[in-house]
């Protein structure tokens, strides 16, 4: 795809250099970007994509700020290179949630349980099946391994992508507080919403219990399910029916 079609996906703030270029992927690590790669620098908690902008041999950056690129290199400046790096990698992989029907299960505890019974349910039922999670991933039963629950957003896309390719009519995927956090399913178009439960975790990344729940709220706000199914035995589960509405 051109760099000048994805552009409308992730509303530049400022373009320099060619767009007229093909881009054939998006990566976040400057160690495996490459001619016809989109590298999005992104802030982490210990190093900065930005810092390594300058050296990264590709059709493009992406970045929050302007830094130095190499020539002929384009510069596209975004408000936010989470959300761009999922609304590239989506638009990359051809929008797959489109193309299926994605039960997204979130909660402190269970979610891995929940897609197991799920993929058994639905497989009985006679559906083609993929599951994307802590243990790791199955397309139409052929496992992966799993590096994190809630893969980046690359991974993610590419991995819906072969879903769509292997003819699966459905995904149970975990979906993270962490992965919510980072942006990782951004750009994903989920039919079904489920909450576990929610207790005392990842405090360390989230700095307190409210801030882990808002995370997790936005599985049933930001992205608007179909279909929401909570579990309000939790207190947790009763604050998001009444703030999904």
């Amino acid at each position: 795809m051109q760099l000048q079609a994805l552009l409308a996906r992730v509303s530049p703030i400022a373009v320099a250099g060619p767009t007229d270029c093909l881009v054939e992927r998006v990566v976040q690590d400057s160690r495996l970007a490459s001619p016809g790669d989109l590298f999005v620098a992104i802030r982490g908690a210990h190093v900065d994509g930005h810092d390594f902008a300058s050296r990264v041999d590709c059709a493009g950056v992406v970045a929050e700020r302007a830094v130095d690129v190499a020539p002929d290199v384009a510069l596209v400046v975004v408000s936010d290179t989470r959300i761009a790096l999922a609304q590239l990698a989506a638009a990359l992989a051809g929008d797959p949630s489109e193309e299926l029907e994605v039960v997204g299960v979130t909660g402190t505890n269970g979610k891995t349980t929940t897609t197991w019974l799920l993929e058994g349910i639905l497989t009985t039922a006679g559906k083609r099946v993929g599951v994307i999670g802590t243990t790791g991933h199955r397309i139409a039963g052929v496992e992966s391994p799993a590096r994190y629950t809630t893969p980046e957003a690359p991974a993610w896309q590419g991995l819906l992508r072969q879903m769509v390719d292997a003819e699966c009519e459905v995904v149970a995927a975990e979906v993270s507080s962490i992965g919510l956090a980072a942006r990782r399913v951004d750009a994903t178009r989920f039919g079904v919403g489920v909450f576990t439960q929610f207790g005392r975790d990842h405090l360390d990344f989230h700095g307190d219990m409210e801030s882990y729940f808002q995370v997790k709220l936005r599985l049933f706000t930001e992205f608007s399910p179909g279909v929401s199914i909570l579990n309000i035995d939790d207190p947790a589960g009763e604050k998001i029916a009444a703030a999904a509405g």
